[in-house]
């Protein structure tokens, strides 16, 4: 606050008589002193050396020769004290909700390979695949022409593992003979078959005599788990056999 004349001690107690009468009559009226701001404005007459009090918010004002003055109730801001000691720690305060989830971090990288497990149990037997590759045997007869003399004889024959056989053969018979050098056409019955046998399955042929006279005999059989000399039989004294051939064919299963 800043005064442009210092007043006497009279004007001292004139200020103080002033502002207790004011206060007074301001509380009386409700006067706005000091205003909102915190300031109390006042009039110096310099002439008297006195100084009065003005309410600025019901249009109090200075008179001529009087100079406005005002002045803060409240002092200015003091330095800052130190710092005092810390309190005790309160008591713990209540749990707080639960926060939202956050979002799903970033995948890690890839683990290293576990060991192997324990073999697991034997699976049920599949389904029959099917039928393989069929296996065939053939052999042709090597001692022709060949003459019947004996009740029956062996033509040809070929070896075949076990298993389920068709068995085919064709001989060729006719009735052509050298005796001493003298060509003989005999006539006759010719038999073969295939041996083993299971149906009986001969084949049967007639040759007439006196003039060349020749035919062939074709034989099938069925032969079921056999593992043995398959052979081609023939009888017929007198015939030749000219050539004989037989083939085994493997199967998976004889349908008759």
């Amino acid at each position: 606050m800043k005064i442009m004349t210092r007043p006497t001690r009279r004007v001292a107690v004139l200020v103080g008589a002033g502002v207790a009468a004011l206060a007074v009559a301001g509380a009386v009226a409700y006067a706005a002193v000091p205003d909102s701001g915190g300031a109390i404005h006042g009039c110096y007459n310099r002439l008297f050396g006195s100084l009065r009090v003005i309410d600025t918010a019901h249009n109090g004002r200075c008179l001529a020769g009087e100079t406005a003055i005002s002045w803060n109730q409240t002092g200015p801001q003091g330095l800052a004290g130190a710092s005092g000691p810390a309190g005790p720690s309160g008591p713990a305060g209540p749990s707080g909700a639960n926060g939202p989830v956050g979002a799903s971090g970033t995948s890690g990288p890839v683990g290293a390979v576990g060991p192997a497990g324990a073999p697991g149990e034997t699976g049920p037997q599949g389904p029959a695949g099917p039928p393989g590759v069929s296996d065939a045997y053939l052999a042709d007869a090597t001692a022709v022409p060949m003459y019947l003399t004996a009740p029956e004889q062996v033509v040809v024959s070929v070896n075949v593992p076990p298993g389920n056989w068709v068995v085919q053969a064709v001989v060729h018979l006719d009735n052509f003979i050298i005796t001493d050098g003298v060509n003989h056409f005999q006539g006759g019955t010719g038999a073969c078959h295939i041996e083993p046998h299971r149906g009986g399955r001969t084949g049967n042929i007639w040759l007439d005599s006196g003039h060349v006279d020749q035919t062939s005999v074709t034989m099938l059989e069925s032969l079921d788990n056999v593992g043995a000399t398959v052979s081609v039989r023939c009888s017929g004294k007198g015939l030749s056999v000219q050539n004989a051939t037989i083939v085994a064919t493997k199967v998976g299963t004889l349908h008759e």
